[in-house]
């Protein structure tokens, strides 16, 4: 974009591209907060169909970790946008690729121990099967 002089500021590319980087963040901002509010909604929904706490448990437990994601994606579209941070790109490629896996991970095991936990308090208990009494204990 051309220069513009307003009194003695200059506004350069520099600042349309802190501009549209503050967008994207400002965006990615009330993504995630919208997120957040339908994703409480889910938990409730759930528990109310469900007679146990599963749904709501596991959407706590994963909750955290996907609005930190959709959080650092909005950070990670905003730094691409930035021409300052051009030697950079790959290094932020590759931590955004780690960091994407990283949450998954957390996000499974997350989900996996509430499973695990969920079965162990509601389901073991009143299961008769060998398997249940050697998984739990008595």
């Amino acid at each position: 974009m051309p220069e513009f002089n307003v009194g003695p500021v200059i506004f350069g590319s520099g600042f349309w591209e802190g501009v549209s980087a503050a967008a994207v963040l400002l965006f990615f901002l009330v993504l995630v907060w919208i997120a957040h509010l339908l994703l409480n909604r889910v938990a409730k929904g759930l528990t109310r169909r469900l007679r146990n706490s599963l749904g709501e448990r596991l959407v706590s437990a994963v909750s955290g970790p996907v609005l930190l994601l959709i959080l650092l994606q909005g950070i990670f579209l905003a730094a691409t946008m930035v021409s300052v941070l051009d030697p950079f790109r790959s290094q932020l490629s590759a931590l955004w690729s780690v960091a994407v896996i990283a949450f998954l991970a957390l996000v499974i095991a997350r989900s996996v121990r509430e499973v695990l936990t969920w079965y162990a308090r509601y389901v073991a208990p009143r299961g008769k099967a060998p398997l249940d009494r050697k998984l739990v204990g008595p």
